[in-house]
């Protein structure tokens, strides 16, 4: 067995809920009910009726499974991703024989671990390693059948006294804001490199003018440089300067105060700090990381799969270490819902009513 690297984005799902009382609409009100619904509705229909296809028709998006009872505090499913729509050879990387070949209307899929916290609306969502899943094509997942979602929204709201659930939209998820950067730092238990770039970014541009050394001479390493690149015309190119090999690799004294600086200053165009972090895994960190992200390694089988408890632990680690830097949830006692099959058949017949009505309305 070998060593993986698993990597998750983390977004918060929300319902809209309007105290009907006070007027006043929560935006961060989360309701499982409306998940569990939403994603077992999604799974009662057939797989080909709710794969979604993006992107000129090479790239496809489907539910797999999901499991609201994966735990008191977690559910669980698994996405599909499938990219598709060129032609490929499939080789045999040992001996480089052709094996098969992809054709136009065949793909490769890969399949994702996600986890939803059922008190916050936390979702941890596995890295695509296809490259297709975006929160955009999350987001037009989960909003599949609307219908029939809507449907069971008006019946909640039925048993509601002094609260409206919102139906536009019934669900949305959003990304949870990455921490700031030093904060993100904060992480690392030693620092492997860190990289200044240009504050101007201009490129095509001799070395030498920066002035990191007065020294004219033959033994000016960057005079060199420059005449070795203008030499062999390399036309565009960053400049970038790479700090490595610290006596002090960890982050602490010295080292954590340059950095620090590196981030408060003005003087960079940018930077990028690379370094181990708690869970053992080497990260890199620059000020423009758009979604919050969090990975660690373990053992995997000979699928190369990391054990699904290993991925559940990690989690709960996780936001043990870091409830404070994660986003509030509104959170509310539910109608008590006891006899579920009592509840279910009322629903049934709710639904059914509210079919004629629609029907009738559109007559009209």
């Amino acid at each position: 067995m070998s060593k993986r690297k698993v990597k998750f984005k983390i977004f918060k799902i929300s319902n809209l809920i309007t105290d009907t009382e006070k007027n006043n609409t929560i935006y961060n009100y989360y309701n499982h009910r409306i998940v569990d619904f939403i994603l077992l509705n999604i799974l009662s229909h057939k797989k080909k009726d709710r794969k979604k296809t993006y992107n000129y028709k090479t790239e496809t998006v489907y539910l797999l499974n999901y499991n609201p009872y994966f735990n008191s505090e977690y559910s669980h499913g698994q996405i599909v991703t499938i990219r598709h729509g060129k032609e490929q050879r499939n080789v045999d990387v040992e001996d480089l024989s052709l094996v098969g070949l992809i054709k136009t209307n065949q793909g490769i899929e890969y399949k994702i671990d996600f986890f939803i916290n059922k008190q916050k609306g936390y979702i941890f969502v596995e890295q695509d390693e296809n490259y297709v899943l975006t929160i955009s094509k999350l987001r037009s997942l989960l909003r599949l059948f609307k219908a029939e979602v809507r449907q069971y929204v008006k019946y909640l709201n039925t048993l509601e006294d002094d609260y409206l659930i919102e139906s536009k939209p019934i669900i949305d998820i959003e990304i949870i804001k990455p921490l700031d950067i030093k904060e993100q730092i904060k992480l690392l238990t030693s620092v492997k490199s860190v990289s200044l770039f240009e504050k101007d970014q201009t490129q095509d541009r001799d070395i030498e003018d920066i002035d990191f050394d007065n020294e004219n001479g033959d033994n000016n390493f960057f005079k060199l440089a420059s005449e070795t690149i203008s030499e062999y015309d390399i036309g565009e190119y960053d400049t970038i300067l790479k700090l490595t090999k610290f006596r002090n690799k960890r982050f602490a004294g010295d080292l954590e105060r340059f950095i620090n600086y590196v981030i408060e200053s003005e003087r960079f165009g940018g930077y990028s700090i690379e370094g181990t972090d708690a869970y053992g895994v080497n990260r890199v960190f620059t000020p423009d990381m758009l979604t919050r992200d969090i990975q660690f390694e373990d053992e995997a089988d000979s699928n190369g799969i990391v054990n699904i408890n290993k991925k559940i632990d990690f989690i709960r680690n996780y936001l043990s270490d870091n409830s404070e830097n994660m986003p509030e949830t509104a959170i509310r006692t539910e109608p008590d819902y006891k006899n579920i099959k009592e509840f279910l058949t009322k629903f049934s017949k709710f639904k059914g009513d509210y079919i004629e009505v629609e029907k009738k309305e559109k007559e009209e």
